[in-house]
């Protein structure tokens, strides 16, 4: 069998098949949902379309939300002449392939080329991989991306310690402090623990080693504060407060008991290489990175839905270790090898091909319209949190949205009160907070009531297909 060909070192060029292979499962499934759709996957398209065509926005919730490194790249993309749409499209496609081929060389530096050669076609069909590419978490991909070149360089300088690399490490890893900061927290707990691990050796310490690792941990952490100047207390203090104050979140994204099931068919080779790497004492980056992103996970200690992403990378790498391990065994290895990837593979290509945006095209265009249709000082009001980040990035207008963006003036049970009574009093003294001319925004998922609009406070601006604009009068 043709799996069986990744053990042999001297056959280059069926190595290169299952690369090749690889990329193209790669592309392919996230091409898929594009076919005949131009609108983009995920709940977060219209925020990054928002925070991508005004890098200098002044928005509390930019500045305490998204990290300035993340302009440096959209910004240098939008001068290069790349639209937004298709930085939220074919560029994250492109992340998406470099994510993967990123996997590959570090598999292939934590183990060996076949370990790489192996967790790149995990990558390529994994289920969760995918679900992360349909929530459009283009930040996070990014950060993964070089979260994985840090760690690989990481293991770069032990092995060849020199000042390039010292260099490069510090700049990467201060880019990612720069552009993800939940994925620097990983990889912050991974270098403090790689750091003590490399310098207690033989029940001593190695002066010289952990010398030259405070120094570099300290420099990352302070060219990554440069990243924050004039808002280190909204990007820094408002990300680390949950942690002092146990009001923690759990983070949008799968929880562990639907993670349980996706990752089902790898989750044995990865606790088999897992468990091979403390019998054979190899204590090595991707063990710390499983144990620590994994204790944050299975405790939800903070974002731990979020980081169910980064914790099926490294169970992709270990899964791919521990199937090499089983290919020792022809039979058997192969037998496994063949049936995880090709079961795995049916399941993301039927994922694939159902993948959908959140809202239709002709929902879109809608709120596309509201720029010109509407007054330049108008509010919109938002009411299904689905459509919050569309209205927000589309519109071109002040969005009111529930526990979103900096207009919103109700508590969650005065939003409860709002769309569950129709009592026109009532909801007077609530819209009466907000400026006027405004505008509420229903598309196909209707309110909780829509009895409150048969008032003549609200008049009905505009009606498409199912979608309705109401404008206050009252």
């Amino acid at each position: 069998m043709a799996v069986i060909s990744i053990k042999k070192e001297e056959n280059v060029k069926m190595k290169k098949y299952w690369i090749i292979i690889a990329i193209l499962a790669i592309l392919a499934f996230r091409i898929i949902p594009y076919i005949n759709n131009s609108v983009p996957l995920g709940y977060d398209p219209g925020i990054y379309k928002y925070v991508i065509e005004n890098p200098n926005a002044h928005d509390m919730w930019v500045k305490i939300g998204f990290e300035p490194g993340l302009f440096m790249i959209t910004s240098f993309l939008k001068l290069i002449g790349i639209s937004t749409n298709a930085i939220l499209t074919y560029v994250f496609i492109f992340f998406e392939l470099l994510l993967g081929i990123t996997i590959y060389f570090t598999a292939k530096k934590f183990f060996n080329e076949q370990v790489g050669i192996l967790a790149i076609l995990l990558y390529a069909v994994s289920a969760t991989q995918l679900k992360a590419f349909e929530f459009n978490y283009m930040k996070q991909v990014v950060g993964l991306i070089l979260m994985l070149l840090s760690f690989y360089l990481m293991q770069l300088k032990d092995e060849k310690p020199s000042k390039s690399i010292y260099i490069l490490l510090v700049a990467v890893a201060s880019f990612l402090g720069g552009l993800h900061r939940p994925t620097f927290l990983i990889f912050g707990l991974v270098f403090i623990a790689y750091t003590v691990k490399d310098s207690y050796r033989n029940k001593k310490i190695i002066l010289s080693n952990l010398k030259t690792d405070i120094i570099l941990g300290v420099s990352i952490l302070f060219f990554t504060i440069l990243f924050y100047i004039g808002r280190i207390r909204e990007a820094l203090f408002t990300f680390l407060g949950p942690l002092a104050t146990a009001d923690i979140g759990s983070g949008t994204f799968i929880d562990l008991q639907m993670y349980q099931l996706l990752s089902l068919a790898y989750l044995p080779f990865a606790l088999l290489g897992f468990f091979f790497l403390i019998k054979k004492r190899k204590f090595n980056i991707a063990f710390l990175w499983f144990l620590i992103n994994g204790i944050i996970v299975y405790f939800r200690i903070i974002f731990f839905n979020r980081y169910i992403i980064s914790l099926d990378i490294v169970m992709i790498i270990l899964a791919a270790y521990g199937l090499y391990l089983l290919l020792q065994n022809r039979t058997i290895g192969t037998i496994a090898a063949i049936l995880l990837i090709a079961s795995s593979g049916y399941i993301v290509f039927l994922e694939s091909r159902n993948a959908t945006p959140l809202i239709d095209k002709d929902e879109l265009g809608v709120i596309e319209s509201l720029s010109t249709t509407i007054e330049p000082n108008a509010f919109v009001m938002s009411t299904d949190g689905e459509y919050s980040p569309w209205l927000q990035g589309y519109s071109g207008r002040r969005v009111i949205a529930p526990g979103l963006f900096d207009y919103d003036n109700w508590t969650r049970d005065e939003w409860e009160l709002f769309w569950n009574n129709p009592d026109i009093t009532q909801n007077t003294r609530l819209l009466d907070r907000y400026q006027k001319p405004l505008y509420l925004f229903i598309g196909r998922i209707k309110p909780k009531n829509e009895a409150i609009f048969n008032n003549s406070c609200f008049k009905q601006f505009l009606s498409q297909d199912k979608t309705i604009i109401y404008s206050w009068l009252c």
